[in-house]
């Protein structure tokens, strides 16, 4: 269990998410979409939050392929030192599976849950949401969820 624990690869994973979402949106409302999603009420700007919840999907998934880039490069510079290459390809492949851990066993769940607290039936009017916010969550999302956005 031990060799799936190291420091580097999940600094540049956790640096990248941070990093990239503050580039698109404020830390306050990152922090209040994260407040929105770990409450047991419904969120009032629900658009807003799952816009900023979709941009830290994407970009802790860019994150590990960025990181994974990063091990191949250092593993391709050091072909001539074989005891190198093992600890460069750990950072590639560990990068990807910090990342892929932290979008399905938190971010998903996240947007699961602001999106299971959404009454439409209540509502007169439609909600509208971005297509590129649709896109972003849909792989995250259970179909029911979907449903209840677009009338499938």
């Amino acid at each position: 269990f031990s060799a799936f624990i190291s420091l580097p690869p999940l600094l540049i994973v956790i640096s990248g998410m941070c990093c990239f979402s503050l580039a698109h949106h404020s830390f306050s409302d990152i922090k209040q979409a994260f407040q929105h999603a770990l409450s047991d009420s419904a969120s009032p700007n629900l658009q807003k939050d799952l816009s900023v919840i979709a941009t830290v999907r994407k970009t802790t998934y860019g994150s590990g392929v960025a990181g994974t880039l990063i091990g191949l490069i250092q593993m391709l510079q050091s072909l001539d030192d074989p005891s190198s290459i093992g600890p460069a390809m750990a950072v590639a492949i560990l990068t990807v599976l910090y990342s892929v851990l932290i979008v399905e066993f938190l971010i998903d769940p996240l947007t699961n849950r602001t999106l299971s607290r959404l009454d439409i039936r209540g509502q007169s009017k439609p909600i509208k949401l971005s297509i590129w916010c649709l896109k972003s969550l849909l792989p995250g999302m259970r179909e029911y969820h979907v449903g209840k956005i677009i009338k499938i």
